[in-house]
């Protein structure tokens, strides 16, 4: 597929994760060149990404002459459950990547507040403490040999 192929999930982005006024919707936020870039790295999403962008353009067509571009919101809203019920993996996937282009973006780490910094002391995990493990260690097995 070329990145123009992609362009068909621009609109469906912001069915997924709308605007709240606050946050931009994921129409707003990820480019085709993000997913493009994505698939470039890691081939996990290529084969559903595929799978739904042939789907979309298959059911805007039907609802449309022109296709996905010229389609509702609610028909947006339409195909992705028809897509959920009749492709589940596939959507699954296009929805795990969709979070991960919106929230892969800086723009959303400040509006969110979250830190990324994993080497910052705030997002350092203590120590694990294996005492707490003393009193389970000294139980019998409550499992039966055979």
């Amino acid at each position: 597929m070329n990145l123009d192929t992609y362009g068909i999930l621009t609109a469906f982005y912001g069915v997924l994760i709308p605007s709240n006024g606050t946050m931009p919707s994921g129409s707003e936020i990820i480019a085709e060149s993000d997913l493009h870039q994505l698939l470039e790295m890691t081939h996990k999403y290529a084969k559903s990404i595929e799978n739904v962008c042939e789907f979309i353009s298959k059911e805007s067509v039907s609802l449309s002459k022109e296709g996905a571009s010229n389609i509702t919101d609610q028909n947006r809203v339409a195909i992705l459950r028809s897509m959920e019920s009749t492709m589940p993996s596939d959507f699954d996937m296009f929805l795990e990547a969709t979070y991960l282009l919106y929230y892969s973006k800086p723009i959303i780490h400040q509006l969110i507040k979250w830190n990324t910094d994993e080497d910052a002391g705030k997002n350092q995990l203590k120590p694990f403490d294996s005492s707490i493990l003393d009193n389970i260690s000294k139980r019998e097995p409550f499992w039966r040999k055979i």
